[in-house]
């Protein structure tokens, strides 16, 4: 184990490279790209889940036609003109982004327990 240390350590790594390292470590930028992929990825299971579960549970509970969640619409006649508005696809997004934040909120909590408990 030695042996492989002091040969690493006579390797001559140029500026620029040592410069990057340093920038990726003083900024968490590691950090931030696992917390963005790792957001990412809770996004497409909340998004599975409210397509599959909630959207056609509500879509049951909703007066209308039965249709899930996201097929929810409301029309508006005036002067020959109609406007559909599609409150249903903004619920959906809202249920999204509000159980996507509690997730996020207790990983977080998660996280600060592990750093009290470690030190």
């Amino acid at each position: 184990m030695a042996e492989v240390e002091t040969i690493h350590a006579k390797r001559k790594v140029p500026k620029h490279v040592t410069g990057f390292a340093d920038f990726l470590r003083e900024y968490g930028v590691v950090g931030l790209a696992v917390g963005f992929v790792f957001g990412a990825q809770v996004k497409s299971v909340v998004d599975q889940l409210t397509a599959s579960f909630l959207n056609p549970i509500l879509g049951l509970v909703l007066p209308g036609t039965g249709a899930g969640l996201n097929q929810k619409t409301f029309t508006i006649h005036t002067d020959g003109k109609t406007q559909i508005f599609a409150w249903g696809a903004f619920v959906d997004t809202l249920i999204s982004f509000v159980l996507i934040a509690i997730i996020i909120y207790f990983v977080i909590k998660l996280f600060k327990l592990e750093r009290l408990k470690a030190s």
